[in-house]
């Protein structure tokens, strides 16, 4: 995990990808499958499938750009 002391840089880089992942394979309650990150989004692909169902998620920011 990475501790910064401007929060939201995180999520302005794109990098809070890898974060929303691990939550989501740790999570046994809410997110009870096996998660990947798609790696090709050229064309807007969702950013996760669960790999048994082939379900693609979509993570979204709770933050406004400056």
């Amino acid at each position: 995990m990475e501790i910064s002391d401007n929060f939201v840089e995180l999520f302005q880089n794109k990098r809070y990808e890898k974060y929303v992942l691990e939550i989501m394979n740790i999570s046994t309650s809410i997110f009870s499958g096996k998660y990947e990150y798609v790696t090709d989004q050229s064309n807007g692909e969702r950013d996760f499938i669960e790999v048994s169902s082939g379900i693609k998620f979509d993570s979204k920011v709770p933050f406004y750009p400056d």
